[in-house]
């Protein structure tokens, strides 16, 4: 269950799933527990958030209220640790709040990558470093086109912020690009590494 910590600058941060849930993913209703989470998620921002009362920014109620609603249609879905966070991190992400956030003890297993990181640069998802050991065909500087027939944009949107930061600022461009690339991998495990130096999904421009 969620539990407020006070923190430096006043931040709201909720942390969520015990770790004796989070030891045993199997035995765990997530479902359930996100039907919980979700409804204690709710209760903890309007009573510790000024956002609901806010008059210059309706629309974070409105996001309570329609963003609550949306994800809960998702709980029967919800069958993995993986889809339980990123189910929340959604509803958290849409306040488009830098002092509300959320924490998750659950074990989702070791990250993955592409061989590669990327960061935003001119308007673009640009590479900035690079495994040689992984990746054989990229280099500093390649533009990220598409990936699995989204556009390098729409990726970040759809796989970053989404469920973090605002793309209405610019700064945030830049640490949202450098997670695109794995946040693709987590929630749909595509732009893995197949053969060495052999990239599936992603589309570059040298």
């Amino acid at each position: 269950m969620f539990r407020i910590f006070a923190a430096i600058m006043m931040m709201l941060m909720i942390m969520s799933v015990d770790s004796s849930a989070a030891a045993d993913e199997e035995s765990t209703d997530w479902a359930a527990t996100f039907r919980d989470d979700m409804q204690a998620a709710r209760r903890i921002i309007l009573e510790n958030h000024p956002g609901p009362v806010d008059v210059l920014n309706p629309e974070f109620g409105k996001w309570l209220d329609a963003g609550f609603d949306q994800q809960l249609t998702l709980a029967n879905s919800i069958d993995t640790g993986d889809a339980y966070v990123y189910a929340l991190q959604k509803f958290i992400g849409g306040f488009r709040d830098g002092h509300l956030g959320i924490r998750f003890d659950v074990d989702r297993g070791p990250a993955r990558w592409p061989g590669f990181f990327t960061t935003w640069h001119n308007g673009a998802v640009v590479v900035h470093s690079v495994d040689p050991d992984a990746v054989h065909e990229l280099a500093a500087g390649d533009r990220l086109q598409s990936c699995d027939g989204r556009t390098a944009e729409q990726l970040v949107r759809q796989r970053v912020f989404d469920f973090r930061y605002n793309p209405a600022l610019p700064a945030h461009w830049v640490p949202a690009a450098a997670r695109c690339q794995r946040n693709a991998l987590r929630v749909c495990a595509r732009g893995v590494r197949r053969p060495p130096g052999r990239l599936a999904g992603w589309t570059m421009q040298h």
